[in-house]
């Protein structure tokens, strides 16, 4: 399955970045945010890079004015993460990779006042800006109006912004579904809004969602122990360890 998953990744983040192969790593560019989240490489299965291909893969990133970062499934490379680190990269993360399939999904009602909406992106331009502005905040970060409006232009479906008495709280989104899979990406709730069951009842909305329009398998990474417990109320298992690496 993580083959399968790597190679869905790899593909999904390639849409609506620039690519750039760098030896044995694709190098996945944003080209409208200098976020450091935004842009990230991710290697080949198997790779053993050489000092060589870290300073093709640094200078890759320094040309694009973006931070270099690596995303991936350590499993299938397991010789990238000491062949980076001994060129300057730090571990910024070490996630589960959670999975669901439609038997193991679990309804999740949203909580008192809490309601969730989906949102297209065409048709309400500004839910989408108030979706990604809450995405943004959820994780401390402020986008200007250019990079809302860069990541609305991007933005899949389904997506769902939930509301708490009528006010922008939280939500997330689904990448394109290729070859049966998706993933479930930018689940944030502002902080205001915490411990009301958002982050559950929009992750359960958006895999419903998801399923039904015929993928077959759902993943996401959580962020620590918490957020994964929240996404196994909606059915998710972990099935592996994603590993996130930067270099200052």
């Amino acid at each position: 399955m993580l083959a399968a998953v790597q190679a869905y990744l790899r593909a999904a983040a390639g849409s609506g970045r620039t690519v750039e192969m760098a030896g044995p790593f694709a190098v996945l560019l944003h080209p409208g945010t200098a976020m450091p989240h935004a842009s990230y490489a991710i290697p080949h299965a198997g790779a053993e890079p050489t000092a060589a291909d870290v300073a093709l893969l640094l200078a890759a990133f320094r040309r694009a004015h973006r931070t270099p970062r690596l995303e991936y499934l350590p499993a299938l490379a397991p010789a990238v993460e000491e062949a980076v680190t001994d060129h300057g990269f730090a571990v910024e993360g070490r996630l589960d990779l959670m999975a669901c399939r439609p038997a193991d999904a679990r309804p999740v009602p949203a909580g008192e006042g809490v309601t969730l909406h989906d949102v297209d992106p065409a048709a309400d331009p500004a839910a989408a800006e108030d979706l990604v502005r809450v995405q943004h905040e959820a994780f401390g970060e402020r986008p200007t109006p250019s990079e809302v409006g860069a990541s609305v232009a991007r933005m899949s479906t389904p997506a769902v912004l939930a509301r708490v008495d009528g006010q922008p709280a939280g939500g997330g989104a689904c990448l394109e579904i290729r070859g049966g899979t998706t993933e479930v990406v930018g689940i944030g709730t502002l902080p205001a809004f915490r411990g009301r069951g958002v982050a559950a009842a929009v992750t359960a909305r958006l895999v419903q969602r998801a399923f039904a329009a015929g993928a077959e398998i759902a993943v996401l990474t959580p962020g620590d122990e918490a957020t994964g417990r929240i996404y196994a109320r909606c059915g998710f298992s972990v099935r592996g360890e994603m590993l996130h690496l930067r270099a200052a």
